[in-house]
């Protein structure tokens, strides 16, 4: 699925975004795991290639056609987006693997599943509502993860 929406929306994207930190999504936190993250990715990230090569076959040097200077200069960056509900031991992993494939980046990080004790209740937050919590709730978790996954990844 992932590599078919990459064909598919790849030459309109202005980036990709592999997200596998969807809280509703059942199952998406298998592929938090370093092997099955490292075979998604890089399939992920050959079929983005093969998208940037068709669209440089199409260049042109006509100033005048449609497109030509998105086409001339055109490979959407992939990122990965990250929940912050890892451990330091799977953040590990996902370190290891965006940078054996060359993943252009990461979104760090998405919503979260956990309700810390200081979240109180208001018609913006609720401590019993499902799915994932984000905004003020998650500013000192999601910029531990920031620091966490700059220091693994050596900041690139």
């Amino acid at each position: 699925d992932y590599q078919e929406g990459i064909r598919q929306l790849g030459p309109l994207a202005d980036y990709i975004v592999i997200n596998i930190s969807s809280p509703n999504t059942p199952g998406l936190v298998g592929l938090q795991k370093r092997e099955p993250l490292r075979r998604l990715l890089k399939a992920a990230m050959e079929t983005r290639n093969e998208v940037c090569s068709a669209a440089a076959e199409g260049v042109t040097d006509h100033e005048n056609e449609p497109n030509s200077h998105r086409r001339r200069h055109y490979c959407p960056p992939l990122l990965v987006k990250i929940s912050p509900d890892l451990t330091e031991e799977e953040m590990v992993d996902i370190a290891e693997a965006v940078m054996d494939c060359g993943v252009d980046g990461m979104v760090v990080c998405n919503t979260t599943q956990a309700r810390p004790d200081s979240l109180v209740d208001t018609s913006e937050y609720e401590k019993g509502q499902e799915g994932g919590l984000s905004g003020a709730p998650l500013r000192e978790r999601s910029t531990d993860c920031i620091r966490t996954m700059y220091r693994l990844t050596g900041g690139n």
